[in-house]
């Protein structure tokens, strides 16, 4: 998850019964005095509605702890991807509608705010040439239980982006704003709506580290 430059806005998952007939034609004559003897399918049906109910069962169970705390982790990867993929090129984003789909409510409000802030200013950002300094890890999990609405994650964000204003120098050539490597220990806010998707409805910054090795303290 980006960390904004001072000069901007901070902010920051869905029997039926076989029926056999029989018919007579022509000449042919029912013997309604012969009683016919048909198999007794209550057992059948007993045991098939019983398969049935345990197939439904099983393609419908919710999700283990486990399962939905797997499903948080992924989705705070593509939050931090999306989001970059917005501010990045800010002027090229439609902040309100690809921002909306990871974020909701402070969230949401700061992000489309550093998006509007980069554009005014006329920055771009780009990401660091060595991928080491662009890590997201993942640290805890906070989630009550796998129905849970909302969810507390701890996480540690490297972040080497270089904020810079395109032939912004003197010279012409594009003007360094920010580009300093800095670790910082965040905790986010999850929502999760009616649909099952989770969105950040809040984020802060709990210890920040100058240098990209505080994920690893």
């Amino acid at each position: 998850m980006f960390s904004y430059p001072r000069f901007v806005v901070a902010g920051l998952f869905t029997l039926g019964l076989l029926l056999v007939g029989c018919s007579s034609s022509g000449d042919d004559a029912i013997d309604t005095t012969t009683s016919q003897s048909f198999p007794d399918l209550s057992e059948f049906n007993k045991q098939n509605e019983a398969t049935t109910t345990s197939s439904v069962v099983s393609t419908t169970a919710a999700p283990t702890l486990e399962e939905a705390k797997a499903e948080i982790e992924v989705f705070m990867h593509d939050e931090n991807r999306k989001l970059h993929e917005c501010i990045n090129v800010a002027r090229e984003c439609d902040a309100l509608v690809q921002l909306a789909e990871i974020h909701i409510d402070r969230q949401l409000e700061a992000s489309i705010g550093l998006a509007n802030d980069l554009v005014r200013e006329g920055l771009e950002i780009q990401s660091p040439i060595d991928p080491t300094h662009d890590r997201y890890e993942i640290e805890e999990i906070d989630l009550p239980s796998a129905t849970s609405t909302s969810a507390v994650v701890t996480f540690c964000d490297i972040d080497g982006h270089i904020v810079y204003q395109p032939g912004g120098a003197p010279d012409g050539t594009d003007l360094i704003i920010n580009d300093k490597v800095v670790s910082r220990i965040k905790i986010a806010n999850l929502t999760r709506n009616t649909e099952g998707r989770w969105r950040v409805s809040d984020s802060v910054e709990r210890e920040q580290f100058p240098n990209g090795d505080g994920c690893d303290q």
